[in-house]
């Protein structure tokens, strides 16, 4: 029996940025080229002359943007939506853009009259949003949705961004976490068309269930509501990361004597605002870290943006500040890190606050949040996050968050010890998946796919192995025997184990 190294084919485009997101997110090796050198193979937007040819002999291709191909997809036509269930959860995913919609069953589904009432029963021009075809020996998985341009797109406006809350902000204009999300589900079943077991790295440290990272931006120190609320994490374990703007503490002061040493401390601008030049972004860069240093004596561990905003120059300038990471809700939300094609990593947050929430509920007419509506809303975050595989990274402020961290904070602190989350500081939790990041694993895979070897450039990690049939895995020369059809098995240095319907380990 022969044996092969295998990596994900990447046929370059324009498009193409968001399967490396994704590629790099799922840890898969993958090999850009514009000829076929693998069994898989990733398109976006573009499809070349030996498309057909490559499925007909066996090729599986995954497709993001799939366009009009003649005898070889079905009739199709443009249209412009706004959203569309994803494949799997049947979730709405917020994603205005123009796409391509196919004939034919499939998963997922696209209505392009939206925002209709069903009469009778009859819900005219529903389509799938992602859909499978046999050619020949092989097979197409293919969306006429430009999920891996979505992925790369700017742009924020003020919406709704849960299910769990009618609150709007100013967030990205694309739930880009539930794109990433139907992508990997594409590429998943690429796998299973292809006969192969889908191996990725590991989310979360020791492959728990997820993260649990606090989030405190100081927009104000508000008398003792921001001590308050480091105390109360103290107290129950949780070492939250507090992110000092240096104007509105000097605006509205309060108590700052030691308390923050429990804690991660950094900036978060001097002025609470983004440039468009890099020069004001740097100033202000320069005039947040000077602050930091002057209340700690030390210099902040990181910065995040302002309002939540993102820009060029606001990259820009962190790169010369020397930062490595932000976390900004008006590029993305809820979702895994990913590096900018700048070189900054973003680790997304939710993007819910007490405080945003009283603002809302002052300008639609209905009283403030109660301390209840608060820590139902996180724990509700917190367990589908968990579920859907995502860091649970939640935030707040002292000005509301600190008046009622008694009551909200030590519930967080039970869902982190009953979902067994690993809790991190922002920093911590960028550190780690940057090193992941490097992690260079290999795949040997059999002619038979039934044995697949890992190996690492780096220490060995674990891994998630997702099978409908049984295999053998070897990872840093240790075997293993992976039951098929049974969820994902962890494989690796925390041992073995099957993770549960939710992604837990069970």
């Amino acid at each position: 029996m022969t044996s092969a190294t295998f990596s994900v084919g990447l046929y370059p485009s324009e498009a193409d940025w968001g399967w490396r997101r994704i590629l790099a997110q799922e840890g898969l090796p993958f090999r850009e080229s514009s000829e076929p050198v693998s069994p898989v193979t990733a398109f976006a937007g573009r499809l070349p002359d030996w498309f057909e040819t490559y499925l007909s002999g066996g090729g599986t291709a995954v497709v993001s943007g799939a366009p009009d191909v003649d005898g070889v997809l079905p009739r199709s036509q443009q249209a412009l939506v706004h959203r569309f269930l994803t494949p799997g959860s049947q979730v709405h995913c917020e994603a205005p853009c123009i796409i391509r919609v196919f004939e034919g069953e499939g998963e997922g589904q696209i209505r392009l009259h939206e925002d209709r009432k069903v009469k009778g029963e009859n819900d005219p021009d529903c389509y799938s949003a992602v859909l499978t075809k046999r050619v020949g020996a092989g097979s197409v998985i293919y969306t006429g949705i430009p999920m891996t341009e979505l992925l790369a797109v700017g742009g924020d406006r003020l919406r709704r961004f849960s299910p769990f809350t009618e609150v709007t902000e100013r967030v990205s204009g694309v739930d880009k976490a539930d794109v990433a999300d139907s992508l990997v589900w594409m590429l998943q079943a690429a796998f299973r068309s292809a006969g192969i077991p889908y191996v990725r790295l590991a989310r979360f440290p020791e492959a728990a269930r997820s993260v649990f990272v606090l989030r405190v931006d100081v927009d104000g120190v508000y008398g003792d509501r921001a001590r308050r609320l480091a105390e109360v994490a103290s107290e129950c374990g949780i070492r939250a990361s507090f992110f000092f703007n240096g104007s509105l503490c000097d605006e509205f002061g309060g108590d700052l004597t030691g308390w923050w040493r429990q804690h991660e401390v950094g900036q978060h601008g001097y002025l609470h605002n983004v440039f468009d030049s890099v020069d004001a972004n740097r100033r202000n860069l320069e005039h947040g870290a000077a602050w930091v240093r002057d209340l700690t004596g030390n210099q902040p561990v990181g910065f995040v943006a302002p309002r939540g905003l993102w820009n060029r120059a606001i990259e820009e300038a962190l790169l010369a500040y020397g930062y490595v990471y932000s976390a900004d809700f008006g590029l993305d939300f809820d979702s895994l890190p990913f590096r900018t094609p700048g070189g900054i990593w973003q680790v997304p947050m939710h993007p819910y606050s007490p405080e945003r929430a009283r603002v809302f509920a002052e300008d639609s007419g209905l009283p403030p949040p109660t301390a209840d509506v608060v820590r139902r809303h996180y724990l509700n975050v917190i367990g589908d996050q968990v579920q859907r595989g995502r860091p649970v990274h939640v935030y707040g402020h002292p000005e509301i968050l600190g008046s009622m961290a008694d009551e909200v904070i030590p519930a967080l602190a039970e869902a982190v010890t009953a979902y067994q989350l690993v809790g991190m500081t922002l920093s911590q939790f960028a550190g780690w998946w940057v090193e992941r990041a490097s992690a260079g694993m290999r795949l040997t895979v059999d002619s038979d796919r039934r044995r697949v070897s890992i190996e690492f450039d780096g220490d060995p990690r674990p891994v998630e192995v997702h099978t409908p049939v049984p295999v053998s895995v070897r990872v840093a020369g240790e075997g293993t025997e992976v039951p098929g059809g049974v969820g994902p098995t962890v494989v690796g240095r925390r041992g073995n184990a099957t993770l549960g319907a939710t992604g837990g380990v069970g």
